[in-house]
């Protein structure tokens, strides 16, 4: 996810000595706003359950929700965040299905610590898979967004176990970019195959997929081939979704997994 410079306090530091808010943390903020407005104060268990997520402290949480409250009420709160954190914030508020993805996305990859890079990585790496204990952490998350990235981590450790038992088949990905860094869900080394999971099928969820994966896709090289990992197989109208972007599909059936393109993808080695 990108790392964006902070707007609204280019010199705060927090523990750690950061003064880089990521993406990822002005999204799950974002998102305490949108449902509690600015009555969060320091002592608040949610304001307490994203420091410890972030790194950050209380204090800091809660004055970037008055940057949001700013934001929302001109005027009325601290200095308003502006740039791409402004622009997805927006999008947040005004679209109810895109808001709970990215939120989805954003504690998924903070949980996992893929949201920092050191700045000397800038070429794109494998790395260990992502395997995501949400049963087992106390940060108290929404009720439907703890569902969501649970049921991701899950679909992603059943592929692996599945097609990958021992383990040298499927890689994670991260990307650095100008602003921070990009996280891929899954890469088959195998077929040279960028594969992004999603724990619904639904059409809100293809979508926001196969955009994630033409982002990707432009900093591989050679350029990879495009499937989305879901766990049910898609609506007929919907098929024609990712066929028409030249993205496969794989999808759980019985025990085991299939794909939409005759069974090349999930051939076991």
């Amino acid at each position: 996810m990108i790392v964006a410079i902070d707007p609204a306090s280019d010199s705060e530091q927090d523990h750690g000595g950061r003064s880089l808010w990521s993406l990822d943390e002005y999204i799950v903020v974002g998102d305490l706003y949108l449902r509690r407005g600015r009555s969060s104060g320091v002592g608040d268990r949610e304001v307490i359950d994203l420091a410890q997520l972030t790194g950050r402290s209380p204090s800091s949480i809660s004055r970037r929700l008055g940057n949001f409250d700013g934001t929302v009420r001109p005027g009325m709160g601290l200095k308003p965040i502006v740039g791409e954190p402004l622009n997805v914030f927006n999008a947040m508020r005004s679209d109810e299905e895109f808001r709970r993805q990215a939120v989805t996305e954003a504690l998924r990859r903070l949980l996992d610590g893929s949201t920092w890079m050191r700045p000397e990585d800038r070429s794109p790496g494998l790395v260990d898979p992502e395997s995501i204990e949400i049963e087992e952490t106390d940060i108290v998350l929404p009720a439907t967004t703890r569902r969501l990235v649970r049921a991701e981590a899950q679909l992603v450790r059943r592929y692996r176990t599945w097609l990958d038992p021992q383990g040298t088949r499927l890689r994670g990905l991260v990307i650095p970019i100008e602003e921070g860094a990009l996280r891929a869900d899954l890469v088959d080394t195998m077929l040279n195959l960028l594969i992004e999971a999603k724990a619904e099928s639904s059409r809100e969820h293809v979508r926001y997929a196969i955009g994630q994966l033409f982002d990707y896709q432009r900093f591989m090289d050679p350029r990879p081939n495009l499937a989305i990992l879901i766990p049910h197989p898609l609506t007929k109208d919907l098929r024609a979704l990712p066929e028409a972007a030249g993205v496969a599909v794989i999808w759980e059936s019985g025990n085991g997994f299939v794909d939409s393109v005759g069974g090349k993808l999930t051939v076991r080695s």
